[in-house]
């Protein structure tokens, strides 16, 4: 039941990350120490967790790179 649960908040914070467009670990943590308690303890516990955030962010990162425009000067 642990790990059900276990998943089951991984969910619920990637669809947060994802509807806010979260793209750094920093950031949502800032949110859960001034919000949300509960995950900020989960995440500081839980190792499997914390892995998972971070491959969730780098995966928006690399996904938000097509939309960015670059601006190369000439040199």
């Amino acid at each position: 039941m642990a790990n059900y649960d276990e998943n089951n908040d991984i969910l619920q914070m990637s669809q947060f990350i994802k509807d806010h467009k979260i793209n750094y670990i920093s950031e949502f943590v800032d949110y859960c120490l001034s919000s949300n308690p509960q995950w900020y303890e989960m995440i500081v516990d839980n190792r499997r967790i914390q892995y998972t955030l971070v491959l969730l962010l780098e995966s928006i990162r690399a996904d938000n790179t097509d939309d960015v425009t670059l601006n190369v000067g000439i040199v």
